[in-house]
This record gives structure tokens, C-alpha cells and sequence, in this order.
């Protein structure tokens, strides 16, 4: 079911609606009511040439081009009776078609799989968000049904058991507010205190109504401004679009979820317990492709992939997101006397899917095409099309907040600041070489047993708060690729708000610069290499 439609009118339409009900019961003066949201635009600079051949087969380059041009007005209404509240949140985006995203298309229209308007068919929205009704259920319980957001999990960057919903990375890879691209689904949520614990049940229960893509993580591969390293200005869903419907994994179908929280040594230490059915967010590509070395004259058809649920529709690749099941648990501990806060989550997947075949030949018989038997009709190398393996995974996180204060000393801020550590890693149980996993489809790198990755982010405060610099650092403990985020916000009245920041990735070796290119040395954080941006946003709050 979509809950947003093609036309402006269907999701602005549902939300005027709610806003006209609260304005009525406000009149009424049955409710307390509140609107808010803002008016924001978002430009984006490429700070670096980029290596992939545009439509006439010369550099895209892009150096110094506006890569973002956005403009977003977002609603927000509340209305609070006396014994429910309703909440409805909208948002109207609109983007420019900047030279440099025009570049992108046209390169994508004179690939072999050409797609539509990027513009158009990606990032302009107009989107009821959210629309949700809460209320007690006896004096133990609170429901909330509707389009909502549930947040488990602990962590910044990687989420491991930030579960319940999709996100929307396409316009947007690295957002540092979660809460902008995060997907709202169609959920009930039903909160139970539990008597003589002091803990609480949380039950999450999705019917499958939402429109298909908002279950899932969404990320470009339109070739857009943030394709990964050699794919930009290629569709990679011409050559393998989404399947939702898979009987690996409906979008469908219901999802459910529990969660329980508590407070153990007088609040020192908060934890939760949770399980959650659902879909694998992430893209994994189903293939029935053929390797070109399988192909001989003793079996002149060759040995095709083996294709979880059914065989795609175009008789090579889709993608599909299998139904996995995740068992988790997060904790934070408040430790006053060094004014540090632990945290940390672990995630637990029986049935993680990961794509195999870091040297994958694709290739057709040539007995299709009037050849002898033996003969090939080679498609070129695409790492990771030799189907799906299942492997049991753990991701763990172990970081802190802590608070410092040699910074009011050395830099000169006006009260101490917050520095935040995390480390993550992706462990693959009982992994063997032989696996043949490939870190991410359509790179050559072969996933390794862990994957660490540490994260840092420094916040100072000047100005009574007004002018907030940070730093970011995400870097690969494996293969040494980094990612670089300088920051600042800054406060400007009561209404105003500006932020600037540098997304500078430093990937330790060479990354793949053109679709064809058959190399292994790009890893998850080399993804953006050659793609450097610079942004600015200003904010009008009211």
C-alpha cells in the first residue's frame, strides 16, 4: 500500500486534514495545540574531480560544481487532548537539476541500462511523514498507532540494532540527524510497565502497509552524487532492480518485534533485551549469472548461480531484502565520578545473507548464439553474483560519551565538551576464505571474519552555544581508509540556523574508478572516494 503518492495533493492533503482537526478542536478548546518546522536549504560543492566516464566516455570531473541544490519546507503539528494526543509531520523537498547532477544523467541515459530523471524520480518528495495517535491503556500500558519512528540502539554511525525502520540515504549518504532520513512506517507500539520490575515491554507490531521502499535502506545506485567509487553515472538498477516481493522477503508481509528495558544497581546501569523479525535493510543481489570458467564443451550451458526464492525476473539479477531475524542488546552506565557515559549494543543475525564471487565472470553460453559448445560470450567481471550464502553474524559497538575540560583551558571554550569514541565490528561467524564473500557487490574485496571500524566526533562550544565546531573521524582499523568531518553550527537569534561542513575522504589505496575496472582494493569507507563534498545549510525555524 502507498501511503505517499506520485502528486503533491495525496500526502499534503492527509496532513492539512490533521492540522484542520487540531485547529477545530483547538477552537473547540478541546486540545492544546502546537505548530512548528522549518523552511531549509542545503547547498553541496564537490571538492574533487571525478574519474568516471560521462556520456561521450571523457572524465566526469565536477570539481568546484554545486552537486546539491535542495530546498525542504517540514510541518510539524500537535494536538493533546484530554486523554490522547495526535501528531502529524510533513515535508516538501525540491532540488535544482545542478549542471554537474545533469552530467550524472545524462551519463546514466547512455549506459546500457538508462534510467529516469534523478530530479524527478529520487530526491524532489512530498511526503506525510508521520501521523500517529497515542493514548494511555489502562494505567500501565500506552499505544501508539500510525506512521511513526522507533529508535533502538545506541550507536551514532553504524546501526546495529537501530531496526524498526528503513532510512532514505539516497539524497544524503552520511546525515549526521538520523531522524531526516529515517523512514517512517505504519506501526502499532504498545509500551507495558511491568509490575514489582520496574522495567518495561515494548511490542512492535508492522501490518505491511507502507510503500515498499520505505521498509528498506534506501541508497543511490542511479548513479548519482552518491554512488560508490566507479559508478557514478551508471544505473545499477537497470541491471538489477528491486524485487520486494521475493518469497526470500515481502515488503509486504508483517514484521514484529519485542523489546525489554531495565534499570539494574540503583539506575548505574540501563539495558534493554530485544528480537525483532523483519527484512535485511540492506541490498542483496539474487543471481542465477553464469561464470564464465563453468562454461566448458562438456557442459556447454555452464553452472548458473543458485537463486534464493525465486529466479529474478530478468533471468541474471534483482535485488531482494531476506527475512532475517536479529536478537539484540544495548546498556549505557552513567559513571558521575568521570563524568563519562559507557554504552554500548550487540546484534545477533542466525541468517545474515552476504553475496559470494570477489572474481565473478559473467558470461552467457555461446551455444545460444551459434557457437561450439566450450565457446563464451563474456559479460565482464561483477563481483559478488555468485549467489548467496547465509552465515551467522554478530555487530557489536563499545564506545563513550565523556565530558572534558582541558578544552576551556587550551581552545577556549566557554564550558567543557563532549568527546564521543565508538568502535564497531561486523563479525562473521565461522567464516572460512573459502566462503569467497565480497565485502560490498560489485568490488573485489573479500569480506574478512571482523570489520572493525572506530569513530570519534570532538563538540566544542563557544558563544553561550551559539557557535558549536565539531570534528568527526571514521576510520577502517583494517585497511586504514578514513573519512574526515569537520563542522559548524551555528545559533543565530531564535529563529536562524546555519551549519557548514567537510566530508574529506581519504581512502588508503587506489578505489575503483570506472564500472569495468577489476581491482580489490576498495573497502566500505573507500566507497566515497574521488567524491569529497563541502556543505552548507541554512535553517529558518519557526
Amino acid at each position: 500500500m502507498a501511503v505517499t503518492g506520485n502528486r503533491s495533493g495525496s500526502a499534503f492533503g492527509s496532513l492539512v486534514m490533521a492540522l484542520s482537526g487540531a485547529l477545530v478542536a483547538t477552537q473547540a478548546g478541546a486540545a492544546e495545540y502546537a505548530l512548528h518546522g522549518y523552511v531549509r536549504e542545503y547547498l553541496s560543492l564537490n571538492l574533487e574531480d571525478k574519474p568516471e566516464p560521462n556520456a561521450h566516455g571523457e572524465r566526469i570531473g565536477g570539481a568546484g560544481q554545486l552537486s546539491m541544490a535542495r530546498t525542504v519546507l517540514k510541518l510539524d503539528a500537535d494536538a493533546k487532548f484530554d486523554s490522547f494526543y495526535v501528531k502529524a509531520v510533513g515535508r516538501f523537498s525540491r532540488e535544482n537539476r545542478t549542471p554537474y547532477l545533469e552530467e550524472l544523467e545524462k551519463a546514466a541515459q547512455a549506459g546500457a541500462f538508462p534510467g529516469g530523471s534523478i530530479v524527478k524520480d529520487k530526491y524532489n518528495e512530498e511526503s506525510l511523514r508521520e501521523l500517529y495517535v497515542g493514548f494511555d491503556v489502562g494505567s500501565s500500558a500506552h499505544l501508539i498507532l500510525g506512521k511513526q519512528q522507533v529508535v533502538w540502539g545506541e550507536s551514532d554511525f553504524f546501526r546495529a540494532t537501530d531496526i524498526v525502520n528503513g532510512f532514505d540515504l539516497r539524497w544524503r549518504a552520511i546525515e549526521r540527524e538520523n531522524e531526516e532520513t529515517r523512514s517512517p512506517l505504519w506501526l502499532a507500539n504498545l509500551s507495558v510497565d511491568v509490575p514489582y520490575t520496574e522495567g518495561q515491554l515494548q511490542f512492535i507490531f508492522r501490518p505491511g502497509w507502507d510503500r515498499a521502499r520505505d521498509v528498506i535502506t534506501q541508497r543511490d545506485l542511479f548513479g548519482s552524487r552518491d554512488s560508490g567509487a566507479g559508478y557514478r553515472g551508471v544505473n545499477s538498477l537497470g541491471s538489477a532492480p528491486n524485487n520486494f516481493h521475493n518469497p526470500a522477503g515481502d515488503t509486504d508481509d508483517a514484521n514484529y518485534g519485542v523489546r525489554w528495558t531495565h534499570s539494574l544497581f540503583d539506575h548505574a546501569l540501563d539495558y534493554s533485551l530485544l528480537y525483532y523479525r523483519g527484512l535485511n535493510r540492506e541490498a542483496i543481489v539474487n543471481s542465477t549469472g553464469i561464470e564464465a570458467s563453468t562454461i566448458t564443451v562438456g557442459n556447454p550451458f555452464g553452472v548458473a548461480a543458485q537463486p534464493m526464492g525465486t529466479a529474478p525476473r530478468n533471468g541474471i539479477s534483482e535485488i531482494i531484502y531476506p527475512k532475517i531475524d536479529i536478537f539484540g542488546l544495548t546498556f549505557t552506565s552513567d559513571i558521575s565520578s568521570q563524568a563519562l557515559v559507557l554504552r554500548g549494543e550487540v546484534a545477533y543475525v542466525p541468517n545474515q545473507p552476504y553475496n559470494v564471487g570477489t572474481n565473478f565472470n559473467l558470461a552467457l553460453p555461446g551455444v545460444f548464439f551459434g557457437g561450439p559448445p566450450g565457446s563464451v560470450v563474456p559479460l565482464g567481471n561483477v563481483p559478488g553474483l555468485g549467489g548467496i550464502i547465509e552465515k551467522a553474524t554478530l555487530r557489536p559497538m563499545i564506545g563513550f560519551d565523556k565530558t572534558i575540560r582541558w578544552t576551556q583551558n587550551v581552545l577556549k571554550t566557554q564550558r567543557p565538551s563532549l568527546w564521543t569514541v565508538e568502535i564497531f565490528d561486523q563479525w562473521i561467524l565461522n567464516h572460512r576464505r573459502s566462503d569467497d564473500i565480497v565485502e560490498v557487490f560489485g568490488y573485489g574485496a573479500a569480506a574478512r571474519e571482523h570489520q572493525p571500524i572506530f569513530t570519534t566526533t570532538l563538540t566544542l562550544n563557544y558563544d553561550h552555544d551559539h557557535i558549536n565546531p565539531s570534528i568527526a573521524l571514521l576510520y577502517d582499523l583494517n585497511f586504514g581508509d578514513a573519512i574526515l568531518i569537520p563542522a559548524v553550527d551555528y545559533k543565530f537569534g531564535d529563529h536562524w540556523r546555519f551549519y557548514a561542513e567537510a566530508t574529506i575522504n581519504l581512502p588508503a589505496h587506489g578505489v575503483k574508478k570506472r564500472q569495468s575496472d577489476v581491482e580489490n582494493d576498495t573497502h566500505l569507507l573507500g566507497l566515497g572516494g574521488n567524491n569529497s563534498q563541502l556543505l552548507f545549510r541554512a535553517t529558518y525555524l519557526f
